[in-house]
């Protein structure tokens, strides 16, 4: 099911939501506005964690931290998160994954028939549209500034 490899894949949901986490929490006293600003994108991300979950559900699969490669089950692992301390690193790093996010849902969208699932999708793509117009700014006012 395409839906638990958005939740548990390397690229998925969970590594998203815990990348966000870790950022927010390195760089709550190097840069609490930043971090702030993390944060409410993390609960963004939170809240489409628990839409796919209960999209799984309703699809009547388990929303376990799983995905399937080759008939076995590949549980999300904490291992799939980068751990970078520069904020440039960091920002690059959550950019390429909402930008991955995008393209995977875009992608998935033309390949189902589901009008629920395209739905969801078009949502999620929608909300890290707007999460990239944060990180890009951000990348502007810290990044670029200081090279």
């Amino acid at each position: 099911m395409m839906i638990l490899d958005d939740i548990s894949s390397i690229n998925g949901k969970m590594t998203m939501v815990n990348q966000f986490l870790y950022s927010v929490t390195i760089l709550k006293h190097k840069e609490p506005d930043l971090s702030s600003s993390l944060e409410n994108i993390l609960n963004d991300e939170l809240k489409q964690l628990k839409i796919l979950m209960e999209l799984v559900l309703t699809l009547g699969g388990d929303p376990r931290l799983w995905t399937y490669h080759n008939d076995q089950c590949d549980y999300w692992s904490p291992a799939y998160l980068n751990y970078p301390v520069s904020i440039a690193i960091i920002i690059d790093t959550l950019i390429k994954q909402n930008y991955l996010a995008t393209k995977t849902y875009t992608n998935q969208i033309i390949s189902t028939k589901n009008n629920r699932i395209k739905t969801v999708l078009n949502q999620l793509i929608s909300d890290e549209k707007q999460h990239l117009i944060i990180l890009k700014n951000w990348e502007t006012k810290l990044v670029r500034k200081s090279n």
